[in-house]
């Protein structure tokens, strides 16, 4: 690791498993992919040398002189057992070990992450677990070549391609089902109900987004002549509550924020926003319906 990150790479904590090992180490960026096939293929290197493994137990002071690498923050007596294999590591260590680097089979690093600022972490599989992950690699890939029908070194590139279209696909989609929502606004004002004598529509609509339902509220409001219109949906499986007051209501002192406040905590949630338009989110489905109904009463 030292030799693709840097000097400045320290051990910071670990576990060993006779089938994975979890590796905690001092550096200030996430280790790129490609520095990960490095890492991996230099130990694979050192595991198929097949290099023997020595351990002596000699003074601490001796031990450091010679480069063994200590862990930092562990305290050690005046002797301490040393793990040697020659060329590649020597390390201060009470563990047990393999005889040989070659015992160990494979190596392959599963995950890299964040701990701490400035600690990342390393998992890895060996042995008969890292072959079973690689053949479950290699059959995944070769679904993967199959399907795409490319070529396996082309396969990420492609996948990248593909991800990018469908994106920009569901975003058309999205803007598309907005303009639907908005291209007859007419049915939003049908069954007027009143709120202190101003008059108040209120609609369950099916709308994928929150963006969307802004954008329906912002086209009946752009539409309504005086009033205020609120609309419910659950999107994500949460109850979601958008207001609209038009700007005459707003001067009276009617604010969709203070609106959207007491419709939240109804659903079992809160709500907020500007005093022309605010959202508020519950927790409570099956509550949406009930709010919808009785949003006279509720209103604070």
């Amino acid at each position: 690791m030292r030799a693709v990150l840097g000097d400045h790479v320290h051990q910071a904590g670990s576990y060993v498993g006779p089938d994975r090992l979890r590796f905690d180490f001092t550096h200030f960026e996430k280790v790129s992919v490609m520095q990960q096939v490095d890492i991996q293929q230099r130990i694979n290197t050192r595991i198929m040398q097949n290099i023997a493994v020595h351990t002596e137990v000699k003074p601490y002071a001796e031990a450091i002189r010679d480069g063994a690498q200590a862990l930092f923050g562990e305290k050690y007596g005046d002797e301490v057992r040393v793990v040697t294999i020659k060329d590649a590591s020597r390390e201060l260590c009470g563990g047990t070990h393999v005889e040989r680097s070659g015992d160990i089979g494979l190596f392959i690093i599963i995950s890299e992450s964040s701990v701490a600022s400035g600690v990342r972490r390393i998992e890895a599989i060996t042995g008969t677990t890292a072959l079973d992950v690689f053949k479950t690699q290699q059959t995944v890939l070769s679904g993967l070549r199959d399907a795409i029908k490319h070529p396996e070194d082309e396969i990420l590139e492609r996948v990248i391609s593909m991800n990018a279209y469908v994106r920009n696909l569901e975003k058309e989609n999205s803007e598309l089902k907005s303009k639907l929502l908005t291209l007859d606004i007419e049915p939003y004002f049908q069954n007027e109900r009143k709120f202190e004598d101003k008059s108040l529509f209120v609609n369950r609509v099916n709308v994928e987004n929150m963006d969307q339902l802004k954008a329906l509220g912002d086209k009946v409001r752009e539409k309504m002549k005086s009033g205020i219109a609120i609309f419910g949906s659950v999107i994500n499986n949460t109850p979601q509550v958008l207001c609209v007051v038009t700007d005459d209501l707003v001067k009276e002192g009617i604010k969709a924020g203070n609106i959207v406040k007491s419709l939240g905590k109804a659903m079992g949630g809160g709500g907020g926003g500007k005093p022309h338009m605010a959202t508020a989110g519950g927790k409570d489905v099956d509550g949406l319906d009930h709010v919808l109904k009785n949003i006279e009463s509720l209103i604070v």
